[in-house]
């Protein structure tokens, strides 16, 4: 997202001038946006031919055709990507008012807390205050219309994007959360409420205060969510290296799961096989699964761990790790059946399966009997 907004600057900044330095930058840009995520190059291209035709002029046409020729090398990637991924789209499923509240309560901002929560809405509610002051302010002026004005109807767009879109596109998910700020972004260029002297130091020291009190409660929780990951991983200290585990955590929090991938770390530590690591079973990243790899099937067992069936599936899984698992939980009475209990600290408890012949070797290795 930051590269989009640094592209996208650096085109309506240096739009006048399409020779080849202006080329190369603009389209180093553009790569690197690609490159951290298709969807913000896309973006930015789409809004870079918006602009482009807001600014079109007659006597400047020869001139602005130029930008055709520099941008067009862009459509090579992301066309190679939906080719290669193929896959359509999936269609959401949520219903309109909840994509509503989510859009407008700037939900995508709520990280950790209620209360930012409550200041992701203010935070809407100062972007729609300026959107009507500006509203106000233009049109008291002449000339009414400007070529800055192509930023709102970025921004409407895309609104209408964020609720028409898909859920998935060629295997990507997320799609909605990720197009909810781009809208609140595009507006930014074009506000200008008129506020000037006083008014406009005063403001821009309140919002630089609210940014540092965000900043402040984001330091705040990373120090709690990083007390809860240690403790999550000090259950972990028993599980022997270089064997097969699931975790099923019972426990989750809003609305960042921040146990979710915990596992992970202990993972790298002791050259464990994490069956929820996602990123091993696509073709996204550069460590995944070989095709012939077995792997349990997961599905809502992330969210619901009591509906795992342990037994059809206890010849992939070497070890599971619970958290925070109540004592009547059904899930315990099938592990019993197939694990035994190797450690326990004061959230996870370690589960071993029975007759694995799993044992720590000379050299830090795993000797099985399997």
């Amino acid at each position: 997202m930051g590269l989009f907004l640094f592209a996208l600057g650096y085109w309506w900044r240096h739009r006048e001038q399409p020779g080849l330095a202006f080329a190369v930058k603009i389209n180093l840009l553009l790569w690197l946006c690609y490159f951290s995520h298709i969807l913000s190059c896309v973006l930015a291209l789409a809004a870079i031919g918006v602009l482009w035709l807001a600014t079109l002029r007659c006597e400047s046409w020869r001139r602005h055709l130029l930008h055709i020729p520099i941008l067009l090398p862009q459509i090579v990637l992301p066309l190679w990507y939906v080719f290669s991924q193929g896959g359509g789209a999936i269609p959401s499923d949520l219903p309109l008012g909840r994509l509503r509240t989510y859009l407008f309560h700037l939900k995508v901002l709520a990280t950790f807390s209620e209360i930012q929560a409550q200041w992701a809405t203010e935070l809407a509610r100062l972007f729609l205050l300026l959107l009507l002051v500006t509203l106000i302010h233009k049109v008291r002026r002449r000339p009414v219309l400007e070529a800055a004005d192509a930023f709102l109807v970025l921004a409407l767009a895309g609104v209408a994007l964020f609720f028409l879109s898909p859920a998935n596109l060629s295997g990507g998910g997320l799609l909605k959360q990720r197009l909810s700020l781009y809208p609140y972004l595009l507006l930014i260029p074009w506000f200008s409420p008129g506020v000037t002297g006083k008014g406009r130091s005063i403001g821009a020291a309140v919002l630089a205060l609210l940014a540092l009190l965000n900043l402040g409660a984001l330091l705040y929780w990373y120090h709690v969510r990083s007390a809860e990951t240690e403790s999550y991983l000090n259950g972990l200290a028993a599980v022997p290296p270089n064997t097969r585990i699931l975790g099923l955590n019972y426990h989750h929090t809003w609305p960042t799961d921040s146990l979710s991938h915990a596992i992970g770390y202990k993972a790298l530590e002791a050259g464990l096989i994490d069956w929820d690591n996602y990123e091993a079973k696509t073709n996204y990243f550069p460590t995944r699964f070989r095709g012939s790899v077995v792997v349990p099937p997961l599905g809502r067992v992330v969210l619901v761990p009591d509906a795992f069936r342990v037994k059809p599936h206890r010849d992939l899984i070497d070890v599971f790790y619970t958290w925070q698992m109540p004592p009547p939980a059904p899930l315990r009475r099938r592990l019993r059946n197939n694990y035994k209990p190797i450690a326990k600290s004061s959230g996870g408890e370690l589960w071993l399966r029975r007759g694995a012949g799993i044992k720590s070797a000379p050299g830090g290795t795993v000797a099985t009997g399997e």
